[in-house]
């Protein structure tokens, strides 16, 4: 049950979603310290009597496992891991644990999100060794996150995503076999947009994309309306 204090809700969701919101990171540091962060591309962002305040561009992967979080937060999940040190066992044996980029949690389903992103435009991927290590681990990690939640039925999807990489036929395949969905970053970014126009309403829209032809609460398809007669007709 410790991954449990792993994860972030409400205030603290908020926080972390501010600071993985900014495409640099800060750190502050000692006077001594500063020639280190020169050296390691750092610069200053503010001196202080007996300190810098340091800034660093995040790194290409980073950066878009930061906009995956950001999105899916934006999307009104309630639970998301603090940082990218988030793991859940796949195993009995406790050392046997997996990374997770991005967990996104409400009241009835888990969202499950690899990352993977290259600096350059389109470039051909082959993820044959990463599609297949979550599918070998997928079985272990349900039955982890079953045993955490005793007596609660969540519908969980594992989704992977990337940006600049054209997959091939084969990875596509090796997805649709183990149930793993594929967003690319153009996916994202419909996701992104639709958030900031509907807010957390468009949550409902992914998730009867991800789990269509299942009940999700919250999906139904009522409207309100008022019943009346009119010629012989009915009308609302």
């Amino acid at each position: 049950m410790e991954w449990l204090d792993d994860l972030v809700s409400e205030n603290e969701l908020r926080a972390v979603r501010s600071r993985r919101a900014k495409s640099f990171i800060t750190e502050k540091i000692s006077k001594s310290q500063l020639q280190h962060y020169l050296d390691q591309n750092w610069s200053i962002e503010k001196e202080d009597k007996k300190s810098y305040r340091m800034k660093k561009a995040k790194s290409i992967d980073e950066q878009f496992e930061d906009l995956v979080w950001v999105t899916f937060a934006d999307l009104g999940f309630k639970q998301m891991n603090k940082d990218r040190n988030f793991k859940l066992r796949y195993s009995s044996e406790h050392s046997l644990t997996q990374q997770i980029d991005v967990f996104a949690a409400d009241d009835e389903t888990m969202i499950l999100v690899e990352c993977k992103a290259a600096t350059e435009k389109i470039k051909k991927g082959n993820f044959k060794t990463d599609i297949e290590a979550i599918g070998g681990k997928k079985q272990g990690i349900l039955k982890e996150l079953k045993k955490m939640f005793p007596g609660k039925k969540y519908k969980v999807k594992f989704i992977f995503a990337t940006q600049n990489y054209l997959l091939s036929e084969q990875d596509l395949n090796r997805m649709q076999e183990f149930d793993i969905a594929y967003f690319d970053e153009e996916v994202i970014k419909y996701y992104s947009d639709l958030a900031n126009h509907l807010g957390q309403s468009a949550r409902y829209q992914l998730l009867g994309s991800l789990f269509a032809g299942q009940s999700i609460l919250g999906i139904e398809n009522r409207i309100p309306a008022i019943e009346g007669k009119m010629g012989g007709h009915t009308y609302y």
